[in-house]
């Protein structure tokens, strides 16, 4: 439980909520006297905060506002926090995709009253199952920036057959309203999708968005970790005013990514790819770098084994020339 004095924006966003579970995470949220929720069925809430002209929408499952943040609070409040944009944050009691009458019917009510015209920009964000959610009804606002993470484009087993990964998704209907995201986001002003394509389904995934309005930037060797990695390395917020704030290239964003070089996770990836390769020379070259700046035993040991193996050639070289 946070403090029940909790009445300001500030205090939610300094207040740290524990993993109980989805109503008593929602209570607590009700206690900002800033901060309105709608409950949609049992599985569903929309929490709205409303500050600036734009609107950030964002989506996420319960158990993901704890996995990448230990505060327990969704990734827009970071948003609203530093940049002072009006957020509209969906979220799940369970894995749902966001596929549920409560959730259209929601949706629906936004367009039929015209909220969503009030603002004068409206980005919609999400990961995974959420970046389906995001892409999905992002119909809703014609012309809105969409930004991805390593989405889903659809669960449909006649579509997405080669997707495997979540069984539990193939009992959803994906033909209801808001159903096929790729279509649901051809009117958006501009799809922007971060992933890695060295993971087969994320990259068949992101292949079926809209060519011409979609974004794709590659982000290899973080397989779905990408948002973790954003979050981890403080470049989440600055990613998406990059994305946003550079509508006709890429390159600002590409280079905010490079921050990434620094990531140990990335840089143990690297390592493992360089193994598997047996290319040594870019192996010893990642084990340098990374000891420059952390206290890294797997990559000194590693450094250690190949200088031991350079030696060894070097020694074989000239003892053959000896002979």
């Amino acid at each position: 439980m946070v403090d029940a004095l909790m009445t300001t924006l500030n205090d939610l966003f300094s207040s740290v909520f524990e993993k109980s579970d989805f109503d008593t995470w929602l209570e607590d949220v009700g206690a900002c006297d800033d901060c309105f929720i709608e409950y949609l069925g049992s599985d569903h809430a929309a929490i709205v905060i409303e500050s600036g002209k734009t609107l950030f929408v964002d989506f996420s499952s319960f158990d993901d506002l704890f996995k990448t943040e230990k505060m327990g609070q969704p990734l827009a409040w970071g948003i609203a926090q530093e940049f002072g944009w009006s957020t509209l944050s969906l979220v799940s009691s369970k894995d749902t995709w966001f596929r549920d009458p409560y959730v259209y019917a929601y949706f629906n009510r936004l367009v039929d009253d015209g909220i969503l015209d009030d603002y004068d920009r409206v980005i919609f964000y999400g990961s995974e199952q959420a970046g389906y959610a995001a892409a999905a009804y992002s119909v809703c606002y014609p012309n809105a920036e969409v930004i991805l993470i390593s989405p889903q484009a659809t669960q449909d087993p006649d579509i997405a057959i080669w997707d495997r990964r979540h069984p539990q998704a193939r009992r959803l209907n994906f033909r209801a309203p808001y159903g096929y995201a790729p279509t649901m986001a051809e009117a958006a002003a501009r799809i922007t999708v971060l992933y890695d394509p060295l993971l087969d389904e994320d990259a068949m995934h992101a292949a079926l968005f809209p060519q011409k309005t979609t974004r794709h930037i590659r982000v290899r060797h973080h397989k779905s970790e990408i948002e973790r990695m954003l979050i981890e390395t403080g470049l989440f917020n600055a990613m998406i005013e990059t994305v946003v704030n550079n509508a006709t290239s890429t390159q600002p964003l590409f280079e905010l990514l490079r921050e990434r070089h620094m990531y140990l996770p990335y840089l143990r990836a690297l390592l493992v790819k360089c193994d598997q390769e047996k290319r040594y020379t870019l192996a010893k070259a990642i084990c340098t770098h990374t000891l420059k700046h952390y206290n890294a035993p797997r990559f000194r040991k590693y450094l250690t084994v190949i200088e031991n193996m350079e030696a060894e050639q070097k020694s074989a070289g000239k003892d053959n020339s000896v002979a």
